[in-house]
């Protein structure tokens, strides 16, 4: 499996900040996944409701919407899979 980084300050943190309290019934988990993040996504979707990844579309291509992580994740994902586009 891959290596996690729970530190309050990543970006998962950060951007989720707050939410918990907003949306107490909503179980939410941030993951950021350093080596192989698709296998390892793919694995935790079996039991989730929502995967929501980010997209750089970092490809060789630069009108691509999706990156390689997002991409796999559409034909391994075990639930309803969301891809946000990063900053531009």
């Amino acid at each position: 499996m891959g290596r996690l980084d729970h530190r309050r300050g990543s970006a998962p943190c950060r951007i989720t900040r707050g939410w918990k309290e907003q949306y107490p019934d909503v179980d939410v988990r941030r993951v950021v996944i350093k080596e192989k993040p698709a296998r390892y996504l793919a694995e935790l979707s079996s039991a989730a409701s929502l995967v929501v990844v980010g997209s750089r579309g970092r490809g060789g291509f630069a009108g691509m919407l999706l990156g390689s992580t997002s991409r796999s994740l559409l034909h391994s994902c075990q639930c309803p899979l969301m891809t946000v586009p990063g900053d531009r």
